[in-house]
């Protein structure tokens, strides 16, 4: 039976995974005369792969309390819609501001590289996002259409049907093979085993699946994992190793930490934000982070200060969308409890 805390941890974990990546893109601060600590902070970058293991836990989670059905596939995404994107589009704008200035936004590039940003297509076109995590975004949107259609066949009361579509789901992540390496990371394909660990996660603490097939599922997920992103192209074992372990922290801790939940509250700010942080400052303070002491005060005011924008941008931009999606209801929602 599904205890009541069993998610308690999440909002801590999305505040490291947030901060995680914070900390990466600030790290070339310390470059140069912290060698040793900037080789440290690259884990950083992994910090993508705790959102993803999230991901795979809370969205089917929350669409088995609303008793989800191919029916209510247009609604769901409108959810997510709703949830994600006008954060995204007002980061857009803020973070074009940001690189560009107010004439460089609105030149032929500026508009390019926003357009090319908004609708996901930068990838495709050789072109860079406005802002360098927004790719994350694009591969969560493929994976709720993945889950819109494959939500049904993963929580099948037949064992038999789970396990088509779990070798199905791991089958199709072999497609990665098939696009270039620039491109491949932004294809829901590459990150499928790593969505499917945090699935296997919700059915076990869901009570849907026994103790045997949690560690049978999360085992092939693992193994498929480590082989396309560790071997296959090259990444080697800080991908696997991080979706892993989130993975099964989240099973067996079932505690998190009070200043870190707060945080986690505003992660997504926090996420969408602080390259606007990190940019402004360098522009401003580039000549006085040029020596040791400097450069650690300018990392620190980094952290404080993406800490406070993501705040003022949760109140005004991103709680106003989480109640835009609180509206979208399907006919048969439960009452959350």
């Amino acid at each position: 039976m599904t205890k009541k805390n069993d998610l308690a941890l999440l909002n801590t974990l999305r505040a490291i995974a947030a901060w995680m990546v914070c900390l990466f893109h600030a790290s070339f601060l310390l470059k140069e005369y912290y060698p040793a600590t900037y080789n440290v902070m690259s884990w950083g970058q992994e910090g993508v792969y705790v959102f993803f293991i999230i991901s795979g836990v809370v969205l089917p989670w929350s669409m088995d309390q609303s008793q989800y059905q191919w029916r209510f596939a247009g609604k769901f995404m409108l959810k997510r819609m709703l949830r994600l994107y006008p954060p995204f589009l007002v980061s857009v704008l803020i973070c074009a501001f940001g690189f560009y200035g107010l004439e460089g936004m609105f030149s032929p590039e500026g508009l390019s590289k926003m357009l090319h940003s908004i609708t996901f297509a930068a990838p495709f076109l050789g072109t860079k996002w406005v802002n360098d995590v927004y790719w994350t975004l694009f591969v969560e949107f493929q994976f709720y259409l993945y889950l819109a259609l494959a939500f049904p066949f993963f929580i099948s009361k037949k064992v038999g049907v789970r396990t088509v579509a779990l070798l199905v789901t791991l089958g199709l992540s072999f497609l990665s093979k098939s696009f270039e390496p620039k491109v491949v990371k932004v294809t829901l394909f590459f990150h499928l085993p790593v969505f499917t660990m945090g699935y296997y996660v919700y059915l076990y603490l869901k009570g849907r699946i026994k103790e045997r097939e949690f560690w049978v599922g999360l085992l092939l997920s693992t193994l498929v994992c480590l082989y396309l992103t560790g071997i296959l192209h090259g990444l080697k074992w800080r991908i696997v190793s991080t979706a892993l372990v989130t993975a099964l922290v989240i099973v067996f801790v079932k505690k998190g930490n009070k200043w870190l939940d707060q945080l986690g509250e505003i992660s997504y700010s926090f996420y969408l934000t602080h390259w606007f942080v990190i940019s402004t400052c360098n522009h401003f303070f580039y000549h006085d982070m040029r020596t040791p002491v400097g450069s650690v005060l300018f990392f620190l005011l980094i952290q404080v200060g993406s800490i406070v924008l993501a705040k003022l941008f949760y109140q005004v931009v991103e709680k106003p969308s989480l109640q835009w999606t609180k509206r979208v209801r399907y006919t048969t929602d439960l009452p959350k409890v």
